[in-house]
């Protein structure tokens, strides 16, 4: 088991990892600041600092829901906890679909919502928050997901890290009303 200054060490690598290493953690089409014709684009931003997340996604060819995304780029301006989940968000999207997206932002709420910030609550918030984890994740992407759990206990802090995931949650209700009948 670890500790909550384990937990918080770990969180604090991982945002630095993907925060000052953008280039070598995304791949160059993901980081595009012009994304497809075709492309669903959102904007969403924090009202109380000005972080700001721009994400755009284009289904592949024919999708009803169950193929890889053809194209997900993201723009992130803001504080390290904003641009470090945004990159980290794009690194577990490549090759996932509108299910996996959908189901990752819950996942991922969970993981910040889930405790008050003790160590007992925050090590029982990470544990049910890693019973709705999608089981396609590697054990590494599962335990940097479940590092963000110390953001349960700094709730301006997780408005910074959930704004990747508004984003993905907007285009997530747009895709699914594109998503062509049969």
């Amino acid at each position: 088991m670890t500790s909550s200054g384990d937990s918080h060490q770990r969180f604090r690598d991982l945002i630095v990892r993907f925060h000052t290493r953008w280039d070598a953690t995304i791949p160059a089409d993901a980081r595009a600041e012009e994304s497809p014709p075709d492309a669903i684009g959102v904007e969403v931003r924090n009202r109380n600092c000005g972080d700001m997340v721009r994400l755009s996604i284009r289904r592949a060819e024919g999708d009803a829901g169950a193929r890889p995304f053809a194209h997900v780029s993201a723009e992130s301006r803001g504080c390290s906890i904003c641009t470090g989940t945004t990159a980290f968000g794009l690194s577990l999207l490549a090759e996932r679909t509108l299910p996996d997206a959908i189901a990752l932002s819950a996942a991922f709420r969970a993981v910040v919502d889930g405790g008050t910030g003790g160590v007992i609550e925050e090590i029982s918030g990470a544990i049910a928050a890693a019973e709705r984890l999608p089981v396609w994740l590697l054990p590494a992407q599962k335990e940097d997901l479940l590092s963000f759990s110390v953001l349960a206990a700094q709730p301006a802090r997780r408005q910074c890290a959930l704004l990747f995931w508004d984003a993905i949650d907007e285009l997530s209700g747009r895709l699914s009303e594109s998503v062509p009948s049969h």
